[in-house]
Order: C-alpha cells, then sequence, then structure tokens
C-alpha cells in the first residue's frame, strides 16, 4: 500500500488518470537504472517488500514505460512484474496503452526470464490469464517450475476450468529439468488441484531427481489424504532419507499436514541420512506438540468404507477423525482395480475390475457431493438415448471434487432474504425451462437445459416479475427408472421429473454444462449466485419421504438399506411400507436419518446457498417408525432448533398417500414457533370450482381470498404461510385446465394421474378451430390469474402458465421429457397477450402490497363485500383498501367476479370516479391497463359484466369518504352473517362447527371432504403404477 492507502492496481491506474504535473518526488521522466530496472519495476519491488512506492503522473507514463524489452538483472520484463502483480486492472491499463506495442512484438509476450517464467506462468488471476492469451500468449512455453506454463498458472490460480482443458491435451507424466511432474507442482502450490490430477491418472509415487514424491511437497491436509488415498508411500524416503513427515515439520504453518500424516499412521521415529527424526528437526511448538503424542490410535486410523459403483471406479470413505461419523466429502476416485476394505479389520483385498454393468453392486453413501460414470458404463448400460445429451447422464459414481465445493467465488453476491409475504414464486424444473432448440441460448449444445443454461433466461424472470424460483428436484435422480416406452409411437420414456432421489448432496450431474467430475457443484453455484444478484430467490423440492432404492421393484442395488435398513426405512414385519407411492418410506424421525436429514438441508443452505425447501410428501416425514403422525415429530423439531437453517424457508406439501391421517393441509406441525408454509390445495380447488362456474361456491371462494385464516389463523400462522397456486407440476397446465375435461395420460404407457381435476375444456376437447371456445379459454385463463394474484397468501405459478404452455392433456408428466418442455417461441407469439397480462397482474399486486402481501389476514377493515351468500350464482363484487394507507392518493380496489353464463351487473360506489384496470372479457391490450395513464374512467354507475369475467376497478379517495360510502352502500356493521362466519372460520378438517345452522355447510364439507380423498386415492393409484409396488400401510 502506499501513504494514501492506494494498492498497486490504483497507482497504476494513476498514470493514465493523474494530474499533467510532475510530482515533487519524480526528479524526470524515470531511466534505467544499473541493473537494467526502470521505475516501475523499482517501485513494484519495494511494493512488494512492504515499502511505499510513489505515484507516477500521468503525464509520465508514457515515457515511463519506454523500451518495453527492457527488463531488470533476472531477467524480468514490465510484462512479468504486471503479471504477478495480482492486480488485473493494472496489467489491463498496462495492456490497453501499449497494445499495440506488444502486438507487433510477441516475443515480448512469451519472454522468458532467468528462472524460465513467463508472464503466462506468473499470472496469479483468471482474468490476468485471459488477458495475456488474448495477447497469443504460447501455453506451450516451459518455465521452470512446471511442465506447462498454462499448467502453472491455472494451478496457481486454482481454475479449475483452466486446468482439466490442458489435461485433455497434455502428458500428466511429463517433467521438466528438475525430474518434477505437474503433481509435484500442484501439491506445492498447496492447491486441490492434485485431486484433479489424481483423477485424471497422474501417479502419485513419481519421483523427482531429490527422489521426492509429491507428498513429500504437500502443502495442505486434504492434498495429503487425496495422495494417501492414491496409494502414495506414506513414509517414502528422498536421497536424504527424509519422510514426507520430516519436510512437514520443518514448514512454517505445517501443522495441518503433520496432524494429517501422523493421523495415517506416520512413522514419527524414522531418521534421515543425519540420523534426525521429525521432531528433531522442528522448532514449531505446535509440530512438537502433535509428535510427542504421535503413536497409533484407533480414534486418528484412516478408515474406510465400501463405495462400490458400477464400471471400474471406486471411491473410498474416510470417517471423522473426532467422533468416527463420516466426514462428508472425503472420497477420491481411484481409477483401477477394486478395492474393498473391511470396516472392522481394515485390511484390504484388490478385487479385479468390473467385466459387465451389472456385475457389482450399489453402495452410495450419503454423504457424497458428487457422481459421475465412465463412458463405458453407458454403453455397458443400454442409455444410449440419453447420452444423446452430451454424454452427461450420471450412474451414480461417486467422486467429490474439492475446489467445486470450498473454493468457489460468489463475488460478494449474498442471498436476497425476502419475506415470505413479499415471494411471487416460479415453480419450474431446469431441464425443462431451457432445453427447447427455440430457448436460442448461446452455446446451446452445451448449456440447453442446464444450470448455465438457466442462468441465460433469468431475464424473462426479472420482466415477468418474479423473486424466487421453486425448482423440481435437482438431486441426483436416475433418469433410466423407468422401463416403459410411449404406446403411440415406442419412443423409451425417462424419469423427467427427479422425484427419485439417489443422492442427496449431490446436484444433477447432467444438469451440468460439462462432463467434468464437480462441474455440476459449480454450475448450481453459478445459478444460485447469479439468481442472487439480481434478487430471486432458490427454493428446492426436496424427496426426503422416499429413495430411489426399490423403486420398480428393483432390490439388486442400496445405499441405505444396505448400512441399517431398519434405521433408515419404516418397516411392516420387515418388508418397506409404502406411504409415498413409490415403493419405500423413509423413516425420517429415526434419530439417525434425523441427524442425516438436517446435515443434508444445512449443507444446501451454508455451502449451496440455497433459500429455501419445498417438501414432497411431507406428511410422510412425521411418521415414526410404526407408521403412525405424529404431531410433535422429531424432524420438526430439529430443524427448528438447528441455527444454520433459521433464515431457511419451509414448504410443505401437507398430504402423502395415506387417507386420512396423511391429510395435514392447515395443521402441519412446526416443531417450534409457527414457521411452515404449506401447499393450499384447498384453494387451488375451490378457486378452480369456483371460476368454471360450479353452484354455491361463493363462500369458499371468499375464504380463500382472504388468506384461508380456516387454515391457518388456530395455530398462530399468517396468511403468507398459504402457498396459493391454481396449478403445478403435478397435474394440468393452466392452458390444459381450460381445455380437457379429462386426462389424456396414455403416453405414459399407463393411465396414471388424477382423475379429480375439476377442470372445465370450454366446450370442446382439447385443440380446437372454433373461435368462441378459444375466446372463452382465453378469458378463463385470464380468470384464474386475476383470483390468483389479487388474493391475500403467497401466489405461485407454473412454469409456462404466463404463455399457456400445454402438455396435450397429460396431467401427470413425471415420464415425459419434450412434452414438458418450456416454448420460447410460444412464449414470444404471447408476449402481447397472456404473458403481458400476467406480467401487468403481478405489478399490479406489488403495486398493493399493503392489502395482499399481509402479516394478517383480510377483516371488515379491509374488504366490503357486495354480494348474496345464499345465491348459488357464482357472483361476488367486494372493495379492498389497505386500512394502514395514508394520504391524498388513497386508492380503493373493486374486485367483481362473473363465474356463470349470465349477464351481470356491478353497482359500483356513487360520488367517485372509478376506472378500469382489468376487464378479462376484453382482447388484448384492453384486458388490463399498462399504467395509470391508460385506465379508462367509468362514466356509468352500473358496468356491465359478461359471462365468465372478472373486473378490477380503481378509485381515488381518502379512507372517511370510503367508509362512509361502504356504511351507507352496506350498512354499518359490516360483521358477516353467520353462514359466511362459519364458512370463512372452519377448519377444513373431518370436524365441523356445530354451531352453524341448516345443512348447507355440512354439505360443503362433506362435498370437500370427498373431493380431497378423490384426488389422493388417484394419487395413490397413481404413484403405484409408477413404482410397481402394493400399497402397504393404508387404505383407500
Amino acid at each position: 500500500m502506499d501513504k494514501s492507502g492506494a494498492s498497486l492496481e490504483s497507482w497504476l491506474r494513476s498514470w493514465l488518470d493523474g494530474p499533467a504535473e510532475v510530482q515533487d518526488s519524480v526528479h524526470a521522466p524515470p531511466s534505467a537504472t544499473r541493473c537494467g530496472w526502470r521505475e516501475f519495476h523499482a517501485q513494484h519491488e519495494r511494493h512488494r517488500r512492504g515499502a511505499l512506492p510513489t505515484a507516477l503522473p500521468g503525464s509520465a507514463f508514457a515515457t515511463a514505460l519506454g523500451d518495453l524489452a527492457l527488463t531488470d538483472a533476472s531477467g524480468f520484463s514490465l510484462l512479468h512484474h504486471a503479471a504477478v502483480a495480482a492486480a488485473p486492472a493494472a496489467l489491463a491499463a498496462l495492456l490497453s496503452a501499449r497494445r499495440d506495442d506488444y502486438a507487433r512484438q510477441p516475443q515480448l509476450v512469451n519472454a522468458v526470464n532467468q528462472h524460465g517464467d513467463t508472464p503466462l506462468s506468473l499470472a496469479v488471476d483468471n482474468q490476468s490469464l485471459a488477458l495475456l492469451l488474448e495477447l497469443r500468449a504460447d501455453p506451450a512455453m516451459r518455465p521452470g517450475c512446471c511442465p506447462g506454463a498454462l499448467l502453472a498458472a491455472a494451478a496457481r490460480c486454482m481454475d479449475d476450468e483452466f486446468l482439466l482443458s490442458q489435461l485433455e491435451s497434455g502428458n500428466l507424466h511429463e517433467r521438466n529439468e528438475f525430474g518434477a511432474t505437474a503433481l509435484h507442482h500442484a501439491a506445492r502450490c498447496s492447491h486441490q488441484q492434485s485431486l484433479t490430477l489424481l483423477q485424471h491418472g497422474a501417479a502419485s509415487d513419481v519421483r523427482d531427481a531429490d527422489g521426492r514424491t509429491p507428498l513429500h511437497f504437500a502443502r495442505n491436509a486434504n492434498v495429503v489424504r487425496g495422495l494417501l488415498l492414491a496409494r502414495s508411500d506414506l513414509n517414502a524416503r528422498d536421497v536424504d532419507a527424509s519422510t514426507p513427515l520430516h519436510l512437514a515439520s520443518t514448514r512454517r504453518g505445517g501443522a495441518p499436514v503433520v496432524a494429517a500424516l501422523l493421523a495415517a499412521r506416520a512413522d514419527p521415529e524414522a531418521r534421515d541420512s543425519a540420523g534426525l527424526t521429525a521432531a528433531d528437526r522442528t522448532k514449531q511448538k505446535d509440530v512438537l506438540d502433535l509428535l510427542a503424542h504421535a503413536g497409533p490410535s484407533p480414534a486418528c486410523a484412516v478408515e474406510t468404507k465400501d463405495v462400490l459403483c458400477r464400471g471400474s471406479v471406486v471411491g473410498k470413505w474416510i470417517l471423522d477423525p473426532k467422533d468416527g461419523r463420516e466426514a462428508p466429502g472425503s472420497s477420491i476416485l481411484v481409477p483401477s482395480a477394486w478395492t474393498r476394505a473391511s470396516r472392522k479389520t481394515g485390511t484390504e483385498e484388490t478385487v479385479a475390475p468390473a467385466e459387465s454393468f451389472e456385475e457389482y453392486e450399489i453402495a452410495s453413501f450419503q454423504y457424497f457431493e458428487a457422481m459421475t460414470a465412465p463412458e463405458d458404463v453407458l454403453k455397458q448400460s443400454g442409455c444410449q438415448i440419453f447420452v444423446v445429451d452430451g454424454g452427461k447422464y450420471s450412474p451414480m459414481a461417486v467422486i467429490p471434487d474439492r475446489r467445486a465445493l470450498y473454493d468457489f467465488d460468489w463475488q460478494g453476491v449474498k442471498p436476497p432474504g425476502h419475506h415470505l409475504k413479499d415471494l411471487v414464486i416460479y415453480e419450474t424444473h431446469v431441464r425443462g425451462f431451457t432445453r427447447n432448440p427455440d430457448s436460442k441460448l448461446q452455446d446451446w449444445d452445451a448449456t440447453a437445459g442446464t444450470f448455465l443454461g438457466f442462468i441465460q433466461k433469468i431475464p424473462h424472470l426479472l420482466k415477468l416479475g418474479i423473486n424466487a424460483v421453486e425448482l423440481l428436484p435437482v438431486y441426483e435422480f436416475d433418469e433410466t427408472a423407468c422401463p416403459r416406452k410411449n404406446p403411440h409411437n415406442g419412443e423409451q420414456l425417462c424419469h423427467f421429473w427427479g422425484y427419485s432421489t439417489v443422492n442427496f448432496y449431490v446436484p444433477m450431474q447432467r444438469f451440468s454444462s460439462r462432463d467434468r467430475i464437480g462441474a455440476a457443484i459449480v454450475g448450481f453455484k453459478t445459478m444460485v449466485r447469479e439468481l442472487h444478484r439480481v434478487g430471486i430467490e432458490v427454493i428446492l423440492d426436496v424427496v426426503f419421504n422416499h429413495t430411489a432404492e426399490g423403486a420398480w421393484g428393483e432390490h439388486h442395488w442400496h445405499s441405505w438399506a444396505a448400512i441399517a435398513k431398519e434405521r433408515y426405512y419404516i418397516l411392516n414385519r420387515g418388508h418397506d411400507t409404502n406411504y409415498t407411492g413409490c415403493g419405500n418410506t423413509v423413516s425420517a424421525n429415526d434419530p439417525m436419518t434425523c441427524d442425516w436429514i438436517v446435515d443434508c438441508l444445512c449443507y444446501w443452505v451454508e455451502e449451496m446457498h440455497v433459500d429455501g425447501f419445498r417438501f414432497d410428501l411431507a406428511s410422510a416425514l412425521t411418521r415414526g417408525g410404526d407408521g403412525k403422525v405424529s404431531m410433535d415429530p422429531l424432524l420438526m423439531r430439529k430443524m427448528a432448533q438447528e441455527p444454520k437453517l433459521s433464515r431457511a424457508k419451509f414448504i410443505a406439501e401437507a398430504w402423502d398417500c395415506s387417507w386420512p391421517d396423511g391429510y395435514l393441509v392447515g395443521k402441519f406441525p412446526s416443531g417450534g414457533p409457527p414457521r411452515w408454509a404449506e401447499w393450499n390445495g384447498i384453494f387451488r380447488d375451490t378457486i378452480r370450482c369456483f371460476i368454471k362456474g360450479d353452484a354455491g361456491k361463493t363462500g369458499d371462494f371468499a375464504t380463500r381470498i382472504c388468506g384461508s385464516s380456516d387454515l391457518f389463523k388456530h395455530n398462530g400462522r399468517k396468511p403468507f404461510h398459504s402457498i396459493n397456486f391454481i396449478t403445478a407440476h403435478d397435474g394440468f397446465t393452466l392452458k390444459d385446465l381450460v381445455s380437457y375435461n379429462g386426462k389424456h395420460n396414455t403416453c405414459n404407457g399407463e393411465n396414471s394421474g388424477d382423475d379429480h381435476n375439476n377442470s372445465w375444456n370450454c366446450g370442446a376437447e382439447g385443440d380446437t378451430g372454433e373461435g368462441h371456445v378459444k375466446h372463452l379459454r382465453q378469458k378463463q385463463m385470464r380468470n384464474f390469474m386475476v383470483a390468483l394474484f389479487m388474493s391475500a397468501g403467497t401466489p405461485m405459478i407454473l412454469y409456462g402458465d404466463e404463455y399457456g404452455r400445454s402438455q396435450k392433456g397429460c396431467n401427470n408428466g413425471w415420464c415425459q421429457d419434450a412434452r414438458c418442455w418450456f416454448s420460447w417461441s410460444d412464449a414470444a407469439k404471447e408476449d402481447s397477450k397472456l404473458n403481458r397480462f400476467v406480467r401487468l397482474l403481478i405489478n399490479l399486486r406489488k403495486q398493493y402490497s399493503g392489502i395482499f402481501n399481509r402479516t394478517e389476514f383480510l377483516t371488515n377493515k379491509d374488504i366490503w363485500w357486495r354480494v348474496h351468500w345464499d345465491d348459488p350464482y357464482n357472483y361476488i363484487c367486494y372493495v379492498l383498501h389497505d386500512h394502514h394507507a395514508t394520504g391524498k392518493g388513497y386508492a380503493g380496489l373493486l374486485v367483481a367476479f362473473n363465474a356463470g353464463h349470465e349477464v351481470r351487473s356491478c353497482d359500483l360506489p356513487a360520488d367517485k370516479p372509478w376506472y378500469r384496470i382489468i376487464d378479462t372479457n376484453l382482447a388484448p391490450p384492453n384486458d388490463i391497463c399498462e399504467n395509470e395513464a391508460s385506465m379508462v374512467k367509468i362514466s356509468s354507475r352500473d358496468y356491465v359484466m359478461q359471462p365468465y369475467s372478472c373486473i378490477v376497478l380503481k378509485t381515488y379517495s381518502d379512507k372517511a369518504s370510503i367508509k362512509q360510502y361502504a356504511d351507507a352502500e352496506y350498512g354499518a356493521d359490516q360483521d358477516l352473517n353467520a353462514h359466511m362466519k362459519a364458512v370463512i372460520t372452519r377448519r377444513m378438517s373431518m370436524e365441523f362447527t356445530s354451531t352453524v345452522e341448516g345443512p348447507s355447510l355440512e354439505e360443503v364439507g362433506r362435498k370437500q371432504s370427498d373431493e380431497a380423498m378423490g384426488r389422493v386415492a388417484s394419487m395413490v393409484r397413481m404413484r403405484s403404477l409408477m413404482s410397481g409396488q402394493a400399497l402397504l400401510g393404508f387404505s383407500v
């Protein structure tokens, strides 16, 4: 740092931007020193030694640079110094000023100093590497420190992509003049690059001219462990008979490496050629303490467990020396014969590689963080259909990458930290969102359907107004776990949704844009970072209720079951129970399983920066070992008590496949203070029934748009704990909801899926050319969207609903790939129609956040009704206002729905002008106003509403006048009548309020219960067909 606190970067920049006058500290344009240095060299050397450099004036810059070929006594040119300065902007400034000179003299870019270094080999950051490569720096130039200049630079910068790109063409065993390989260099630089080199076949015991192995140079405990797992000789001796422990003990800060070597039982009594032990050679107290207590200890022994996978690779698992628990991510690929280690004795035996795909079983342990598979495994598996995506399908070999885990650059980007009440959630699928060729991604072949491809479509989410994405499963799953073919065309079906998790720590390898080990981790983190950068949160759909074990009747490969089936699964007389419809049920409240789930959630929050989780079939997670639902489950208590999860959002799909005990909507346990949000399936069903005109739904509709207080208020929760939705991945899309009366799922090879869709095709089944039918469908889609976004609660929409994505009547797309893709060309066509409508509607909701993004339920202080509750016709009108708002510009909203075949007249409040914002009966762009200037003033007191339409009107007034009107028009007492009170306040369960008079409420409750039971029964049938399993543990 200089006197002003500026860095070398700002110092060099001052040359370009500084004053024209020469400062007192610089007497004249600097000339070469006796040793060939110019002022820049001398100043930089003083900077490196901690001295205070003197800034050069702007007028002296061109002269200061002078002859670019001049070097110091060690052969360092100006470019050498700028490259090693760790200041990319400084290097950029230098190249900007003299780029033409360097272009004309390429020998300057590749100049070699007396140590054999080129500027490229000295670059210490990725930006500098890129700048030098733009100048055509030669990556093949060989400095003395490493086999290749670019390889040395990449290792120093810990740039995995750079290193891996060189591995494709380079010789890992190439030596420099001192006999050192790239692995020697990587280990010496204290970087995890050594693990990558090992995974690509670098020899771990190769010796340099001094007889030293890479282990002699290891500066990092993880590097030590990796080298040892790759069979590096723990007590190898160099020409002086020194072991790795000797050398580690003499290095400053070498205690962690010494500890790792001792934990692996390095010999502390080994003596070098001078007869000295490691303790004799060190002067560091912490190292001496370690050596003094060294000795065989079961607690420090490196133990291994079997990790068998398909093919000829094996990952080995280190136990944490502290407590014997599995240490996440301590595994490494050994690309040789199988090595099976006994869990008890530690003895090992070598087994020949598998000669066929099915020869060995799988044992994929719970804490591994990366997975992959050799190319030959893909061929042997018969899964060539999935290799067309670039060979990224990944059947379950466990190979974590350390730098991808711990050295990712988050660039200072923090999670947005939105309150749940402010979220607009967009449920989507990573592959389905961008896999369509019409997505027109950059580098489509590599990025389509991947985490990096998702990033390119962030502008669409921002334009729509989304601030949270809920991603269908991104944990590693087996897409081939579907044996069926499409009976219509013979196409092999795949497991598209991903609700069949293989490993819960591993992001899906096929969602990576590269085949590299650990690339999925980097890709996922990059996606999260870029979403967070623009204020979009990431919520993961997680499937802890069951695992991929036992799906489709397969029991020949195991993970959890091979370790402790009776602990990880709910069993009935030793057999799997099927509360999930997928073949097994995880025993989430077993203490061991519970710890594993909480650890996994913490990993995704802390390491992957995830903002929240949606728990699939969450009711299954409340069940004890006997299969019974608990309202105070251990898992929820531990999640509530875990500090690392304190800011994470939890959303429950509060049902499973067992009725009625598994239906917990409105009463899902939080394990502590009210916290859990729930997918509100009752909101979905009620809105669907009302909008399509089912008689007698007005009161239920009013309950839902007010925030579902009957479900959430009794246990201290708020409106935002209700996740309101019309459609989700499981069921019809919005377009199909108004286009089909029944499911069309024969393309799945079965007729699975829900039969209770509450859908209406508007007069014709499926695609039609009838104009009046298409017009009605467009109106109904807009009506649904208004009901969703003009309701209290947290709204969620399904990807593609904003333009009308169709799955051709398939309401169970779990095994359909292309059918579930987002169509960007269709979205563009609808940009001025439905897409525009949804975008402006979301913006309207945000403008009135005081009404809709609430912490309390809507009451008679916020809403005034204009409705006949006993009229079976579905017409409702109400006025909304924010009773906390102040000011003369206060606005009220009038919302009315005419969900039937009749024309209805809406009486508008008198004496105040009303302006139309929305009328879904009108064709775009008149269906919704772009801004206040485009609102249409209503001249009449009556607004005529066409069948199946809704309106939103706005008035400018003060609260007093609106209240005065409401008292005069609707009566001073705004309390609801007994019937409406019952509708709004009742609990949606098998029990109903006993004080309600009349049979209508009882009939409504019974009908809703029957509908919910029918939906669950359909789900059970569908999931049982998916899994091929018998239904155990419950009846329907």
